[in-house]
């Protein structure tokens, strides 16, 4: 299996670097879970800056330095806090060793409850932003996680899943999936497509999945949308569901950005605005698996009846090694986010 491309160098002192148009997102994440990870994965376009954090090749937190993705603009613009809390919480964060969601918390200007699902959300927000994005560099660097982070119990199944669901552009999901010629094939791993969370558009598309068809033909034979068809083509494949029998795929956090949506959307980040109640849940849980305050989430709990089971890590890993992933991209250069919330 190929995988991104990897240097030592003292100076950059990087496991893997390169840029996304070379090796999307999704492939990114599924290698290093693939390899189980743990470090810091760091994205840059432009002026953004994204920090993505591992633990054994699972995301489990995030920072950004949008604007708009702080801790303190994301519950004003929820109208949970008022800029003037806002402001005044940052004032006191100044002179205390405590984040800016603990002080909100002790101060009662909001719930625990109300800042773990905040917390969620901007997590998400972060996250599933990147999944759309074609291009700007990434680097991933072994490193311990910060102790004054949000920290979710993230089910890496459901992430790929809901992240690629959030690309909007036909592009990207074009480039993503490759020469429509491809014919998409069964794995032994196959039937485990039903315990994941599939729309029934989907699963109708999955079932015409037989290794005689190439893409284009299911695309025309399915019934359902070109971006349907081709996102749930690509959950498949990196859920190692399917294979593609012939693969013509060819080789190959500092200053605060105030960007409006617009500008986020023309550099390639998509906004995330969930419409499924149980989204946010299915991916990142019901509590913190880690607080700054050294708080372990509970338990989680049971799955409500109705909800899929999920896959293990080590079912998961099975067969992904299919992907085609590619090589030497041109290195990113690290820059720090700044250290507010």
């Amino acid at each position: 299996m190929n995988k991104p491309s990897s240097h030592h160098t003292e100076e950059e002192n990087a496991l893997i670097w390169g840029n996304l148009k070379d090796f999307n997102f999704p492939d990114l994440l599924v290698y290093l879970h693939l390899t189980q990870q743990t470090g810091i994965l760091y994205i840059n376009r432009e002026l953004v800056k994204k920090h993505i954090y591992i633990r054994n090749g699972i995301p489990l937190a995030a920072r950004s330095n949008v604007k708009t993705e702080l801790m303190g603009e994301f519950l004003v613009s929820k109208r949970l806090i008022t800029k003037e809390q806002q402001q005044r919480t940052l004032e006191m964060q100044k002179n205390v060793q405590s984040t800016f969601g603990a002080i909100l918390v002790e101060q009662e200007m909001i719930s625990q409850k109300d800042l773990f699902v905040q917390a969620r959300r901007q997590f998400l927000t972060i996250l599933f932003s990147l999944f759309g994005l074609n291009e700007g560099f990434y680097k991933f660097k072994e490193d311990e996680i910060p102790h004054d982070l949000y920290c979710f119990e993230v089910t890496f199944s459901n992430l790929l899943i809901f992240g690629i669901r959030q690309i909007s552009d036909p592009r990207v999901i074009k480039e993503m999936v490759g020469n429509l010629n491809q014919i998409p094939d069964q794995t032994e791993r196959f039937p485990e497509h039903e315990k994941v969370i599939f729309t029934e558009k989907e699963i109708s598309i999955a079932r015409t999945i037989d290794g005689t068809l190439t893409i284009q033909e299911i695309i025309n034979t399915s019934g359902e949308e070109l971006l349907i068809t081709l996102k749930t083509i690509l959950i498949m494949l990196h859920h190692g569901f399917i294979k593609f029998k012939v693969n013509f795929r060819d080789e190959e956090i500092g200053k605060i950005v105030d960007l409006e949506d617009g500008a986020a959307a023309s550099l390639g980040f998509h906004a995330y605005h969930p419409e499924n109640p149980y989204e946010e849940t299915a991916v990142a849980g019901t509590d913190f698996l880690v607080s700054p305050e050294g708080e372990n989430s509970a338990q989680p709990p049971a799955p409500e009846q109705g909800n899929v089971s999920e896959l293990s890590t080590e079912e998961e890993a099975q067969d992904l090694d299919q992907r085609t992933l590619h090589e030497k991209a041109p290195a990113g250069k690290e820059e720090d986010l700044s250290q507010e919330d």
